[in-house]
């Protein structure tokens, strides 16, 4: 029974296609796949050397200096490793000379006399491109080489080992003329050096690669590619960490070099004339060709944009190697230009054309962009294109190199002499020289300074014994002209300002400053004296911050310390003014027993005369400042000082004045000289207070101070106060009254000097008391004298006093004479008493109405309201009349 596939079936089968799909993309990630790297064969990111180790060729050996030609060997190159298959030697300038040295199996592959002409040739079959037969030529001692390259690529297991190679350098004579630089490049490789490229479909190709000056060249094989896409293709090839572009021929040498290294073949290289001057500096990393012109540029590397071709003529100092006919020009006169401007048409270079038949040297011509001949447009003549590097690592290609030129050895010494007095030198030869200073002066290591080709080293790149002297510079930092600078320390001489004398010298490194306290050691200082500082030659203070140029003489300055003064009596002050004191002045100088003073006195700024032995008699206070000139009999230098001094007024005492008991508040104070007697009215004035009089002072003990007693202590006096009698004066609205029943309001005024007093009034008539007649107005019915007594009280002291004053009111006649008319009160007669019959009582009417209406209730309310109402009109009557 067959068994039908299920969804689960096909689930399972999924996953175990995943899972296997999963594990070999494990396995490709995990195992790194095995292809050339970008300097030869092997796997990639390997890190094991592409040759032997180079060192040592900076120690040169075997130097001869002439006037036209300087030769040297590098006899102390050395090389460890294993055996090389391949090795390249060159020079950028002048020529070497090779021994008579071979080893078996290994072959010449390219050789470049001085003039980078070739030394080797190849033979070839007509019309093909493989090499047939390599024609040896030998090393030759007479031959001066340009660039060797020697190779073992023919026989697998022939190698040049390490001995032999570093036998070969040491053989090896260099030459080169002087004024020029030579650089010398060595490259050894285990393997032939090549490039690389990725190509689209993550696989990889490799080309052989070869150096030359510096640069590194292959050939990438690829039939009938157009010439944008060996632009392209070129910028994606790599070799040695640098990336790669069509290649630029520059010389002759480099022409014959590569042509015959690569194998001669049909290839691009990087010039054209389809572009304009803009697009031919781009370098990018495609190119875009237009119409083609007349001028001819290199498109690629650092060369892009230089035209070395114009019309029919060469750029001056460009290098071309057109085959004849070429180029092919667009203005119809060639049989092959169809003259229509197309850019597809003779717009390119091909390298490496030999003609048919014959032997061009690899020559140049022109191609459509397509890589065919504008006559057989069918038919490409391109096997691939040329692929020139540079700034590749050179440790990849397994090439070190070093530079020789004559150098000159130039010295800026100042006061130190030199043991070597060559003037020219081999660049990278170790300079030895010994620097001493000359007269017994010291050599100041720190200006020892190196410059190499103008730029200075580092002074951990050559080393300076202090000791003896000796200046050494490796060989590998003398790569530019030498200079060496190198100074004495400055001499810097003390001498003695007091005395003229030269008391020593110090030795100060250039451009440092001298250490004050090795000069203060030298310069010593002179008792009584103080060292001050040191001048120059001319006489300016020295600043010991600056640094030392040149020597120098510095002269201690010393000044005689100034003396001490002193005052007596130290606190002067005058007894009593007018008084004269005697004040003295003293002086001393420590050091210098025999000095002398004069002195000159000022009083308050002002110069005064007198005391010129140190003694002034004063009359009066004030600052009195003396100016002492001390002099000293054995150097005649003389120094000052001044003092200054108070001579205070007599002793000043304080008098307060105090009040007591309600003038308590009151303190003053008065400040009085020693003796000085107190002025009355001054005192009054201090202690006055308005609405007083002082009738004296009393000291603290109660007795009364005598004016006429001399101050001589701080003391209170308490003045005593008495009030002064207030001025009372009355006025009457009416000085007579006319008839009975009139009234003259009599008002009081108060007139007194004593603050927010308070009054109190009693009036009189005739000399009588007025009973309640107690406010400031008075209302009189009557004629006659009235009196009104006024006591002003001061509330801050309690203390009071009284004042009175009269006004009279008379009476007219009309008065006089209704009083007169005025019955007499007649006295009731005596009656006997009769009896009384008891009244009817009569009923009373008004009462009766009264209750009859209720208003009995109210009649006493109202009357009451009816007399306030008539009290409060009489008071506004008073009010408005006064």
């Amino acid at each position: 029974m067959k068994r039908m596939v299920t969804t689960f079936d096909l689930r399972r089968l999924w996953r175990c296609v995943m899972v296997l799909l999963i594990v070999v993309a494990s396995l490709a990630v995990a195992t790194p796949g095995v292809r050339a790297n970008d300097a030869g064969a092997g796997p990639v990111g390997r890190t094991e050397p592409v040759g032997p180790t180079i060192s040592g060729l900076d120690k040169r050996t075997n130097e001869k200096i002439g006037t036209g030609d300087i030769s040297y060997r590098l006899g102390n190159a050395m090389v460890k490793g294993r055996g090389s298959k391949t090795l390249t030697i060159g020079v950028s300038s002048g020529w070497f000379e090779i021994p008579d040295w071979r080893v078996g199996g290994v072959e010449l592959a390219v050789a470049l006399n001085e003039e980078e002409k070739l030394l080797t040739s190849w033979r070839w079959k007509p019309h093909t491109l493989k090499k047939e037969h390599y024609q040896h030529v030998e090393f030759n001692a007479n031959e001066r080489y340009r660039h060797v390259e020697l190779n073992a690529k023919r026989q697998t297991d022939k190698r040049m080992s390490a001995e032999d190679i570093e036998e070969f350098l040491h053989g090896i004579t260099f030459h080169f003329k002087p004024g020029e630089t030579q650089t010398v490049w060595v490259s050894a490789t285990y393997e032939q050096l090549k490039a690389h490229r990725t190509t689209k479909y993550d696989g990889s190709e490799s080309y052989e690669t070869h150096l030359l000056n510096g640069h590194a060249y292959a050939f990438a094989t690829d039939f009938d590619t157009k010439f944008k896409t060996g632009y392209e293709q070129a910028r994606k090839t790599t070799f040695a960490g640098a990336a790669g572009y069509l290649m630029t021929i520059e010389s002759e040498g480099e022409h014959n070099a590569v042509y015959h290294a690569l194998g001669e073949g049909l290839g691009w290289i990087g010039a054209t004339n389809a572009v304009s001057p803009d697009d031919a500096k781009a370098n990018g990393s495609t190119i875009t060709l237009g119409k083609p012109g007349q001028d001819w540029y290199w498109v690629s590397g650092p060369n892009a944009g230089t035209k070395f071709w114009s019309g029919g003529n060469k750029v001056l100092e460009a290098y071309a190697n057109w085959a004849d006919g070429h180029p092919k020009s667009l203005d119809g006169s060639s049989k092959e230009s169809d003259g229509s401007g197309d850019p597809s048409k003779l717009c390119c270079v091909q390298y490496g054309w030999s003609g048919l038949g014959k032997d061009d040297g690899g020559k140049w011509i022109t191609l459509t962009s397509d890589g065919h001949h504008a006559s057989e447009p069918k038919w490409s003549t391109i096997r691939g294109y040329y692929v020139e590097f540079d700034e590749f690592d050179p440790s990849l290609a397994g090439q070190v190199t070093t530079t020789s030129k004559m150098v000159t050895v130039s010295s800026d010494l100042h006061e130190v002499s030199s043991s070597n007095t060559t003037e020219t030198i081999l660049s990278h030869t170790q300079y030895e020289t010994t620097l001493t200073a000359n007269d017994g002066r010291e050599m100041d290591p720190a200006s020892v300074k190196v410059t190499v080709g103008g730029k200075p080293l580092d002074a951990k790149d050559y080393t300076f014994d202090k000791a003896t002297g000796t200046l050494t510079i490796p060989a590998e930092k003398v790569s530019g002209n030498l200079h060496i600078d190198a100074m004495a320390k400055r001499l810097v001489t003390i001498k003695d300002g007091l005395t003229a004398t030269l008391v020593g010298t110090v030795h100060v490194p250039n451009n440092a400053p001298v250490d004050k306290s090795d000069v203060d050691k030298l310069a010593g200082t002179r008792k009584g004296y103080t060292l001050t500082g040191y001048t120059t030659q001319d006489g300016t203070l020295w600043d010991f911050s600056k640094p030392v140029t040149t020597d120098m003489t510095l002269t201690a300055q010393q000044e005689l310390n100034a003396p001490t003064v002193s005052f007596f009596p130290p606190d002067p002050r005058l007894d009593r003014t007018g008084e004269t004191l005697m004040l003295r002045a003293s002086s001393h100088l420590d050091g210098v027993p025999g000095a002398r003073f004069t002195y000159a006195w000022e009083k308050d700024g002002v110069p005064i005369e007198g005391g010129a032995e140190g003694v002034l008699m004063v009359t009066d206070e004030g600052m009195y400042t003396v100016t002492v000139t001390a002099m000293d009999p054995s150097t005649n230098r003389t120094s000052h000082a001044t003092g200054t001094v108070e001579v205070k007024s007599p002793h000043q005492w304080q008098v307060t004045l105090q009040g007591r008991n309600g003038f308590s508040w009151l303190v003053k104070q008065l400040t009085v000289f020693n003796g000085d007697k107190l002025n009355r009215g001054d005192l009054d004035k201090q202690a006055a207070l308005p609405g007083y009089t002082i009738t004296g002072y009393t000291k603290s003990d109660g007795t009364q101070w005598l004016f006429e007693t001399g101050v001589r202590e701080h003391m209170t006096l308490y003045p005593q106060y008495q009030m002064i009698t207030p001025k009372v004066t009355v006025s009457a609205d009416r000085s007579r009254l006319e008839s009975p029943g009139d009234k003259s309001r009599l008002t009081a005024q108060v007139l007194t000097q004593v603050p927010d007093a308070t009054f109190t009034y009693a009036w009189s008539k005739n000399g009588m008391p007025i009973t309640g007649a107690t406010g400031q107005e008075h209302q009189a019915g009557e004629p006659g004298t009235y009196t009104v007594e006024v006591t002003v009280m001061d509330p801050r002291t309690g203390v009071s006093a009284k004042g009175t004053a009269s006004v009279t009111v008379t009476a007219s006649d009309k008065y006089e004479a209704a009083i007169e008319k005025k019955p007499a009160e007649k006295k009731p007669a005596e009656r006997k008493p009769a009896e009384r019959k008891p009244a009817e009582k009569k009923p009373d009417v008004a009462k009766k109405a009264l209750v009859d209406t209720g208003l009995d209730v109210l009649a006493p309310a109202v009357a009451l309201v009816l007399m306030l109402a008539i009290a409060g009109a009489l008071a506004a009557l008073r009010r408005r009349n006064k």
